[in-house]
């Protein structure tokens, strides 16, 4: 009966760390499978005024270096003027979580991007801050964005000047862009 009940016992152990392992599979399988969803899901998502929470970060690709904004590759000036109480544009995560809002304003003539005192944003090598000429930023060829430089901060209120010539008629969003990995880490929607 002792052998009987020793093999009864490994066979336990032996199911029990069969079970285990698939339970460890299943739940792998299980995060990828919400990945993959996020993507999809932010990729289709209409913006109401409100961020929708994303789980995971997502994968990368090698790109080109984005221009900075010049005369010869910026939009014809528009006429439009900014007001200084413009209306603010929640960030949305896309590879990476992010907070806060964005928006174009006006002081002495000069305008600016600005994120408030709530902004912040994963780090990430090679940050920079475009202008973006479509609500979700998914093309980054140069005739798609306005470079206004690096990040300055991950978070906290910060400003970016605009250059003068920018169509800002034509300025759909604001992106938190990895240049290295051309990543949209996240964008505010205006």
């Amino acid at each position: 009966m002792g052998a009987v009940d020793t093999r009864s016992n490994k066979e336990n152990k032996e199911t029990a760390s069969s079970l285990v392992d698939l339970l460890l599979y299943k739940f792998t399988a299980l995060i990828e499978d919400i990945k993959a969803m996020k993507i999809l899901f932010t990729r289709q998502i209409k913006l109401v005024g409100l961020m929708v929470l994303l789980l995971f970060g997502g994968g990368c690709a090698v790109a080109s270096e984005p221009s900075m904004a010049t005369k010869a590759d910026a939009a014809v000036v528009s006429q439009t003027k900014v007001q200084a109480n413009a209306q603010s544009a929640p960030f949305i995560g896309d590879a990476h979580d992010a907070s806060g809002a964005a928006k174009v304003v006006e002081v002495e003539g000069q305008r600016y991007l600005e994120f408030d005192a709530d902004f912040r944003s994963d780090d990430g090598p090679d940050l920079f801050v475009l202008l973006h000429r479509e609500a979700v930023p998914t093309s980054y060829s140069a005739d798609n964005y306005v470079n206004l430089g690096r990040i300055q901060a991950l978070d906290g209120a910060q400003r970016y000047a605009i250059p003068a010539d920018v169509d800002i008629a034509s300025i759909q969003s604001a992106v938190i862009w990895c240049q290295q990995f051309n990543v949209t880490f996240s964008y505010a929607t205006f």
